[in-house]
């Protein structure tokens, strides 16, 4: 759903203190980011 959004995957992690997923890890928590924008269109948004 994120990526359709137009979201890039930042990181994982096991839960909210950034502890790393393993095979015991019995959740996750995924941060999505929009991407950074081109270098030619920063800096020219609408008002």
């Amino acid at each position: 759903m994120a990526r359709p959004a137009g979201f890039e995957l930042g990181t994982g992690h096991a839960d909210g203190s950034g502890a790393e997923v393993t095979a015991e890890s019995r959740s996750h928590v995924s941060v999505h980011r929009v991407p950074p924008a081109p270098a030619a269109t920063r800096g020219r948004g609408t008002s």
